[in-house]
């Protein structure tokens, strides 16, 4: 799990993601970032804080919703459709066809992140944050 700092600005910035996981709610195993450095994960219906913080709802919290590379994968189909081979192709495609001179992805999350924000929504990392893809 990539817990790199441009990894949760990344995904700190994708207001989209944010937003839908806001309205969709926290499931079992899903990664949080809590904005004062501590980063825990959302179990049962309980943040399980390293200080044992009692249950609070995820918006107040003031945290980021850290997306697992298999939640990325998931966003994508959704947009393009076909099965995951043709999106491991349609993300080979994407890598060919990219070029790299702004950011270039330090993990598979990161990858997978930039991708989906592209098929979905658009966008491209650029300076620290999400910019149409057309620019």
């Amino acid at each position: 799990m990539d817990k790199s700092e441009i990894y949760i600005k990344m995904c700190e910035k994708a207001e989209e993601i944010q937003k839908q996981k806001e309205a969709e709610g926290l499931e079992h195993g899903d990664y949080i970032y809590a904005k004062d450095g501590l980063d825990f994960w959302f179990h049962t219906g309980k943040v399980e804080l390293l200080v044992g913080k009692p249950e609070y709802r995820y918006a107040l919290l003031g945290v980021i919703f850290i997306p697992r590379i298999d939640q990325l994968q998931e966003m994508v189909p959704s947009k393009i459709g076909g099965n995951f081979w043709d999106v491991l192709i349609d993300l080979f495609k994407w890598i060919n066809h990219k070029k790299w001179s702004d950011y270039v992805p330090r993990s598979m999350e990161q990858l997978w992140l930039a991708f989906g924000m592209f098929k979905k929504y658009n966008k491209v990392w650029t300076n620290n944050e999400w910019r149409n893809g057309n620019v």
